[in-house]
């Protein structure tokens, strides 16, 4: 009986190891490096920026999940990252960068994920890590999630202090709040910026009639149509 442990035992760890280094060569990192700007400008805490429509902005917070990561593949098949959330700060450099595994590919593919987060795992209930409450992105089961928090002031905000404040989110069917994203990569890439220019969606509000959204409804589905133009990548 020992006699065959010593036989076996080698060759189980040979086949282990072998298979460890097969799956290793299945995938590579691939990263994705968050850009927030204004109007090309990096976003920076505090400082002014001037809207299209002359309204003078400054903001303060600027949160939003990035989920459901997946990768088209040019075979018509999908796959779908393990560990693919993140709750982005674009305040915070270390929240900036995701690193997923994608699968080698010698064809053109395309990046797809979620602004937002999903019915279901709203409806889970206050989770942990990036869906821990204590974030500041979760009203309750009933609402679920904020999807995205943008805050600031402006003198145009007819409102205590100036301040504008829109907590986009909701999951119920009449008014969805989650939006999908879809990018072409190329061959071998292993990286991307993700662009996100908050011009694009400031631009689109009358800060005068527009400056404060917290709750899940028609208003909200509306800014997540014109919040997810903001995304882009180079």
């Amino acid at each position: 009986m020992k006699g065959n442990l010593k036989v076996i035992s080698p060759l189980w760890l040979f086949m282990f190891f072998n298979m460890l280094l097969f799956s290793q060569q299945l995938n590579e990192d691939f990263k994705i490096k968050v850009s927030p700007v204004f109007n090309g400008e990096k976003l920076q805490k505090d400082d002014w920026y001037v809207s299209k429509k002359g309204d003078s902005i400054q903001f303060n917070k600027v949160k939003f999940y990035l989920t459901d990561f997946k990768f088209d593949l040019a075979e018509n098949s999908q796959q779908k990252i393990i560990n693919n959330t993140v709750l982005v700060d674009a305040f915070d450099k270390k929240t900036l960068l995701k690193t997923l595994q994608r699968p080698l590919n010698k064809k053109d593919s395309t990046i797809q994920f979620s602004l937002g987060v999903s019915g279901v795992l709203s409806e889970s209930g206050a989770l942990s890590g990036d869906f821990d409450p204590a974030n500041g992105m979760y009203w309750a089961w009933q609402s679920g999630y904020i999807n995205i928090k943008i805050e600031g002031m402006s003198p145009s905000c007819p409102t205590r202090k100036n301040k504008f404040t829109f907590h986009i989110g909701g999951f119920q069917k009449s008014y969805p709040t989650l939006r999908v994203l879809s990018f072409p990569i190329k061959e071998y890439q292993n990286e991307i910026t993700l662009v996100v220019d908050l011009a694009t969606f400031l631009n689109e509000i009358d800060l005068k009639e527009k400056h404060s959204v917290m709750i899940p409804g028609e208003k909200a589905s509306k800014l997540a149509d014109i919040a997810v133009n903001m995304f882009d990548i180079k």
